[in-house]
């Protein structure tokens, strides 16, 4: 066991992550490390983000990768991802993070002293227990909610405007989050929609291979529900394209569909 590292940021390319990394090297920490999980399904330019902030922390980013991306995932479990379970983060983020933590933080007297630093914010407190749950042993922090920050993209936007750092293009395009190049299984139909609408090549690539499990695991599986009506059935991409290619706006979808 190598005692390392006690204080360790886990960065997914995204604005909460940096400012929780900013908030973290500028006021807990500065020799903290910062991780980063690829899932190899990343947009090109959340990998020119992360250049910038080793830059403006002058640190290198720890570079963790399983692999296999996503879509192999799927195939090697033989279960698609979708809003309620993600085969895909568990493989690709959290156990191999899990791994290296394990290969690489401080241990004394059995036990891990080490804190681990994530950047969710107050929208996502239910998660809280969960990923204290899965990294028991260690001490999990949560800085954006420590800190009160309840606008953290914002602020994060500041700070990047600051340094002449842009956002990852991702945000400018509509989407929320800068994962799985804008493709996340946990996605509700408006996520999807922004991914049809800016990235159509990058979609149709998605939707070709949700086609291709379909066929392979011989069950009518998608990622995708279609809720209206009052009752929920699968929806494939395809059928969604063309849904949304036809009406070329979601006002077909009531808000509790867009929003699942």
């Amino acid at each position: 066991m190598n005692d390392l590292y006690r204080h360790v940021i886990f960065l997914s390319g995204g604005l909460n992550s940096f400012l929780s990394a900013w908030l973290v090297i500028k006021n807990i920490n500065s020799d903290a490390v910062l991780v980063f999980c690829d899932t190899k399904n990343e947009d090109e330019d959340l990998y020119r983000f992360l250049n910038d902030i080793e830059i403006l922390f002058n640190k290198k980013i720890i570079w963790l990768q399983e692999g296999r991306d996503i879509w192999q995932v799927f195939f090697d479990v033989r279960i698609l991802g979708n809003s309620r379970i993600d085969p895909c983060s568990r493989i690709l983020k959290r156990e191999i993070s899990k791994k290296w933590a394990k290969n690489n933080c401080y241990f004394k007297n059995n036990e891990y002293k080490t804190e681990l630093y994530f950047g969710i914010d107050w929208t996502e407190a239910h998660r809280i227990l969960k990923i204290q749950n899965n990294w028991d042993g260690f001490i999990a922090r949560f800085p954006l909610i420590e800190n009160n920050i309840f606008n953290p993209k914002e602020e994060a936007k500041i700070i990047l405007k600051y340094y002449n750092i842009e956002i990852p293009r991702l945000y400018k395009m509509g989407f929320h989050h800068n994962n799985c190049g804008g493709f996340c299984v946990k996605s509700g139909h408006g996520g999807f929609a922004t991914l049809l609408k800016n990235l159509p090549e990058r979609y149709a690539y998605h939707e070709n291979k949700e086609n291709e499990f379909r066929n392979y695991i011989g069950k009518n599986v998608t990622i995708m529900r279609d809720g209206r009506e009052g009752k929920t059935k699968p929806l494939t991409m395809s059928e969604f394209r063309m849904r949304f290619c036809t009406n070329n706006n979601l006002d077909l979808f009531n808000k509790k569909t867009i929003e699942r």
